[in-house]
């Protein structure tokens, strides 16, 4: 399925020009891949990020909600 523009959460802290593990929950159920930073920012556990699209090896290329959509802190 393409899960580009999915949301969802990140379970491990991603390190610039590292990896973590993103969760996504869709129609098709409960999906975790393997992420890394879409501009090789570095992104604390539990953030909630937006799948931008998949890299060339598969792993869900992500970027923080907050910054995509301009969302403020409450």
């Amino acid at each position: 399925a393409d899960l580009t523009g999915a949301s969802g959460e990140l379970l491990l802290s991603l390190k610039a020009d590292g990896v973590s593990k993103v969760r996504l929950q869709g129609a098709g159920g409960v999906h975790e891949l393997i992420a890394v930073a879409a501009e090789g920012q570095e992104i604390p556990k539990g953030t909630r990020v937006v799948v931008l699209g998949l890299d060339d090896e598969g792993h869900a290329r992500v970027s923080p909600e907050q910054e995509l959509f301009g969302l403020e802190e409450r």
